[in-house]
């Protein structure tokens, strides 16, 4: 790999990447982003991409700006962090009757529901949010059993770079 260093790149300190793996095939994507952290052993790498999940990936530090305003610097898994949400899942249900809300607000636990979206085989994605940090999928998956609400998928919520971007640009440009 050295060798690619010194023909690739002239042995530079700093390189500077701009959306390094736009276009490329996930073989080459693979490649590219082996190449990236293997020459980030010897030479300070800036990458500038709108993939998030590829930054999330391959960067150590994550600088957001904004409209010309810088609005944070921190590394990827704390800007996640700092906007997740730990004490919410997300269910898809199959609820034809329209039951899910009044459910809901049966269970003290969960302090909202929010639709998240619709499927085209019909069933829903809701976020819903606990009271406060317990994990409120047991309860959730009991009580909608006994309702006759299938449920499809039940998992914990996780938060992405993409997620704190967007917060992060819709909080009127505000700092983390």
């Amino acid at each position: 790999m050295l060798v690619w260093q010194e023909q690739l790149c002239g042995n530079p300190e700093i390189l500077i990447l701009d959306e390094p793996t736009v276009g490329l095939d996930p073989k080459q994507i693979t490649e590219i982003r082996s190449l990236i952290k293997d020459l980030s052993k010897n030479h300070t790498i800036i990458i500038s991409s709108h993939i998030l999940s590829e930054i999330s990936k391959l960067c150590q530090k994550v600088i957001i700006i904004n409209k010309g305003k810088l609005i944070a610097i921190d590394t990827p898994q704390n800007l996640e962090n700092k906007v997740s949400n730990s004490n919410s899942i997300l269910v898809t249900v199959e609820d034809n009757k329209n039951k899910i809300e009044n459910i809901v607000k049966q269970i003290d636990e969960i302090k909202d529901i929010k639709l998240i979206k619709e499927n085209d085989d019909k069933t829903k994605q809701y976020m819903l949010t606990a009271t406060n940090d317990l994990d409120i999928r047991k309860i959730v998956f009991e009580k909608f059993a006994k309702e006759s609400i299938t449920i499809f998928e039940l998992k914990k919520s996780e938060t992405t770079l993409e997620d704190a971007f967007i917060e992060l640009i819709n909080d009127k440009g505000g700092n983390i």
